[in-house]
């Protein structure tokens, strides 16, 4: 079970900031650099090293040891 202590926004993290997409995911994702002809961050899975895009208001879950 992971112990995640803290929900924020997407785009109120950091660049390289781990984070989790739901409280029960085992997935880490990286926040990388935003896209602005789709208005949406990238994000690196880290255990696949694809991408993913989501928005800046998207809800997730930090505050635990990766």
């Amino acid at each position: 079970m992971n112990d995640y202590t803290e929900i924020k926004e997407l785009k109120d993290l950091k660049r390289g900031d781990f984070f989790a997409i739901n409280e029960n995911c085992s997935t880490v994702y990286t926040k990388d650099e935003y896209i602005r002809e789709i208005k949406k961050y990238a994000c690196l899975n880290n255990e696949t090293g694809n991408y993913v895009n989501h928005k800046g208001n998207k809800k997730v879950y930090i505050g635990f040891t990766y």
